[in-house]
């Protein structure tokens, strides 16, 4: 099986986005500041000069908006990239408005390697008991203020990310193939708020 590195290395050169790509996230969050314990694959900063590109290219393969910069809209954005399987992003829009929105994209490429294009989509808003158990699930898992560690990462996996633009501004967390916890909690809430059945899920 060809490994997620194996895979980076081959599309190294094609990862950065292209000119005109909007700037999804913050220079703080590139700049080298996190020191991995020994061993460790090393990321350049929160995110990588590779993340950086890798995930912005797949963004903009969906038409996603930048969380980042944009008007505190109480927006929430989960970014699924798995290996060998579809790009799935989720987005809620006015999570505390009397309507918040849902937007769900999945691309018809593979996360780990091309992106594709847009496949399915769905444009809803939610229901009001939708919309509240998101917004406790957010205040209990304190998804959104989480600190980030961009030192855990490996192969043949997953790409969670979570992002959030709100009255305390722009937050960007990312795990790689979390078994438990608020990211993986959040991340397969804000998935079966699309109706699709999704599988496998790693």
């Amino acid at each position: 099986m060809i490994g997620l590195l194996f895979a980076m290395m081959q599309m190294l050169g094609s990862s950065q986005p292209k000119p005109g790509v909007p700037v999804y996230f913050p220079p703080s969050l590139i700049v080298p500041s996190i020191p991995c314990p020994a061993g460790a694959l090393r990321s350049d900063g929160v995110v990588s000069e590779f993340k950086k590109g890798w995930y912005a290219r797949q963004l903009a393969a969906a038409n996603e908006p930048p969380l980042f910069g944009a008007p505190k809209n109480e927006s929430l954005r989960f970014t699924w990239l798995r290996t060998f399987h579809k790009p799935i992003i989720v987005r809620l829009v006015g999570l505390q408005s009397p309507t918040p929105r849902l937007i769900a994209k999945e691309l018809t490429g593979r996360g780990g390697y091309d992106p594709g294009t847009i496949g399915r989509t769905v444009s809803r808003v939610l229901t009001r008991e939708e919309a509240g158990a998101i917004r406790t699930l957010v205040a209990r898992t304190r998804v959104v203020t989480q600190p980030v560690d961009g030192c855990r990462m490996g192969t043949d996996g997953a790409e969670w990310l979570i992002e959030s633009n709100d009255r305390a501004g722009y937050h960007f967390i990312d795990e790689w193939s979390p078994e438990k916890g608020a990211v993986r909690e959040t991340g397969l809430a804000l998935l079966k708020l699309t109706g699709w059945t999704i599988d496998p899920v790693y």
